[in-house]
């Protein structure tokens, strides 16, 4: 994967960014590992992008920088990848880092993640904030309710 990474292809880049940052065949470096991910994502591949963005969102492993981190997450969205759009789906729900609250576009993005299998996106749509929306917009329940949990941006970014 290194000489794929090197040689310029943005799924190598992504895949070595993530055995950095999991210590996975390499000497765990969370600073290697992310720098993969954005030179990937500024290749366009989307997992990188969900995965860069929501570290620079978080400021986990690189200064917090959230207008950039959005920016990288709409860009992984855009390909849908799940985790950018369950990412961008909490946050368009709730109106976080200056997007207006929608709930039913936030409701939206996180299904199309939850189609995709994306488990976090599956289990914000079944806390209990996003079943009492879906019910007022009269958007058909897909899952089961889960109770007490609050809707929140902040999920560690897949690795």
């Amino acid at each position: 994967f290194r000489r794929a990474a090197e040689a310029g292809d943005p799924g190598g880049m992504s895949f070595l960014g993530q055995l950095y940052m999991t210590g996975q065949g390499v000497a765990q470096d969370e600073a290697s590992g992310l720098e993969w991910f954005r030179r990937a994502a500024d290749l366009g591949h989307p997992e990188a992008q969900g995965a860069y963005g929501l570290s620079l969102m978080l400021g986990q492993g690189v200064p917090e920088n959230v207008p950039e981190g959005l920016r990288y997450v709409q860009l992984g969205a855009a390909q849908n990848d799940p985790q950018s759009l369950t990412v961008l789906g909490k946050m368009t729900f709730v109106g976080e880092a200056g997007i207006t609250s929608n709930e039913q576009r936030g409701i939206e993005l996180l299904q199309a993640a939850a189609a995709l299998g994306f488990q976090d996106a599956l289990d914000t749509l079944a806390m209990d904030e996003v079943q009492q929306a879906m019910r007022r917009l009269g958007i058909p329940q897909t899952v089961a309710p889960a109770s007490g949990q609050r809707v929140g941006m902040g999920s560690k970014p897949k690795r």
